[in-house]
């Protein structure tokens, strides 16, 4: 990657349907909801991409052995809202995972690089994430503008 993020408005749904089905189908423990196609947003293809890689990468590494990763996409008014999900347990802190050098230690080897670089990927492209504890795991939500 050379940086130079090339957004454009696409459509996202048969982006992200390819990609969790593409995972799947290769034995990866993931499934997608969502319109497959027509849910246009404003983003690089490279860079979500990338982004979605972290986030799966992250989500398995901390999701209860046997469970399956959650994505779905959905249009939010002026907004497209995607949500990563793994069954597990809570975050101890939603915000401070976005930073820099910001890793678990019991996974080690990780140096807290993937999840800053989704935040400043998704800047990038306008766009914005977030951790949300649920009773039962943990969201990571990204949020794209329809249009650039």
């Amino acid at each position: 990657m050379n940086g130079v993020i090339a957004a454009r408005v696409d459509d996202l749904g048969s982006f992200i349907a390819k990609f969790t089905d593409n995972l799947a189908a290769s034995g990866k423990p993931i499934v997608g909801y969502g319109e497959r196609s027509g849910v246009m947003a404003y983003f690089d293809d490279i860079m979500l991409e990338t982004i979605l890689d972290h986030l799966f990468d992250n989500a398995q590494r901390h999701a209860t052995p046997n469970s399956t990763i959650e994505v779905r996409w959905a249009n939010d008014g002026d907004q497209v809202i995607i949500k990563v999900f793994n069954h597990g347990e809570a975050l101890e802190d939603c915000e401070s995972i976005f930073k820099l050098g910001v890793s678990d230690p019991a996974t080690g080897g990780h140096l807290g690089l993937g999840l800053y670089a989704a935040k400043m990927y998704l800047f990038g492209m306008r766009g914005t994430i977030s951790g949300n504890n649920r009773f039962d795991g943990v969201d990571f939500i990204i949020r794209l503008q329809k249009t650039g």
